[in-house]
């Protein structure tokens, strides 16, 4: 399974004999062979030829255009579609308890580790006194959760852990903006509104590229399937909250980019003015989108090839099928093929 993510703003993919070239400014990214890959999506300011499409039309590949948040703007699905028996083996995998058991965990586990890895940059940052106690605690939380023999009580620790985080999360602002308890709808305080449209700028970005690995959204382990709600989404968004939009608030707030002045009450709570929407957006542009390799996209998208991977080993009909990987961004002076 090899899915191909275009990033570069501003370049084109076109195609020739049966391979697809993506080209800017009169110079070659990136040459491919279409047998060399399963789907594609494109994020952004990307043209691609007619050709191009005709060519991935009859090799059964998709192509999903998104928005650069990862808005989902439409599909190209070839009359014959590569995603069926993916779907088909997600499906079975989610309605097997032992499997779609294991795989919670997993979800739980890495999440509750990414709260490790936020705390190990802060104290690597700015020793705190209290960051040591937490990484040993997260830590001690990852092991029970890996071992945890319910779903209840997988869900337990995984609330423990949410819980302590945000417990602990608010002793490290520094400027006008506060943090004292995570609240939703509405958002009581200004901080929890950044995290809010943090969560929402996070969520469309997997959203979509999850939609354009070919996967079906609504069918997650760790968030059960409920009516209307991308649940398998919901679970990989757990893996980049803490260590990409909760680190990303604090900067927002202790560096003093947004301030109280950023913001107007309304009856949703605390909302962004006009300023502070146009300074949100350009530091999330920045950290999420930036010129050439998104690091964001790039590790999304190592999380879905090693879930597919992971579905894919649980063969119910016997078959195999084999995986690969691609850069999921494109930069200047890339050509390769993926062995």
């Amino acid at each position: 399974m090899c899915i191909l993510f275009l990033t570069e703003q501003g370049a084109s993919l076109k195609k020739e004999s049966s391979r697809i070239f993506v080209i800017k400014d009169d110079e070659e990214l990136l040459e491919i062979q279409t047998r060399k890959i399963s789907a594609i999506g494109i994020l952004g300011n990307i043209q691609v030829s007619t050709q191009a499409l005709v060519l991935l039309a009859s090799a059964q590949i998709p192509v999903t255009f998104l928005t650069l948040d990862g808005t989902i703007k439409g599909e190209f699905l070839p009359a014959a579609n590569k995603n069926l028996h993916l779907r088909y083996t997600q499906y079975l995998t989610v309605n097997d308890e032992s499997l779609s058991l294991s795989i919670a965990k997993d979800f739980v586990t890495r999440k509750i580790l990414s709260y490790v890895e936020f705390y190990r940059k802060i104290q690597k940052n700015e020793p705190v006194e209290n960051c040591k106690a937490l990484i040993e605690a997260f830590s001690s939380l990852a092991g029970e959760a890996e071992q945890a023999f319910s779903y209840s009580e997988l869900l337990g620790y995984e609330g423990m852990a949410s819980r302590t985080h945000f417990a602990n999360y608010g002793t490290f602002f520094k400027n006008e903006l506060t943090f004292s308890k995570r609240s939703h709808y509405p958002p009581e305080d200004e901080t929890n509104a950044l995290l809010s449209l943090g969560y929402t700028m996070l969520f469309k970005l997997i959203n979509g590229m999850l939609h354009a690995a070919g996967l079906d959204v609504y069918n997650g382990f760790l968030h059960k399937p409920k009516y209307n709600r991308p649940s398998l989404s919901c679970d990989f968004e757990e893996l980049f909250r803490s260590p990409w939009v909760d680190a990303f608030v604090l900067k927002l707030a202790n560096k003093g980019m947004i301030k109280k002045k950023h913001f107007s009450a309304s009856e949703q709570g605390p909302r962004l003015t006009q300023e502070g929407l146009t300074i949100f957006f350009s530091q999330w542009k920045e950290l999420a989108y930036p010129t050439h390799d998104s690091e964001l996209v790039v590790l999304i998208q190592k999380e879905i090839l090693n879930f597919i991977k992971t579905i894919q080993k649980y063969q119910f009909d016997g078959e195999t099928d084999n995986s690969c990987t691609l850069s999921p961004t494109t930069s200047p002076k890339t050509k390769s093929e993926p062995k």
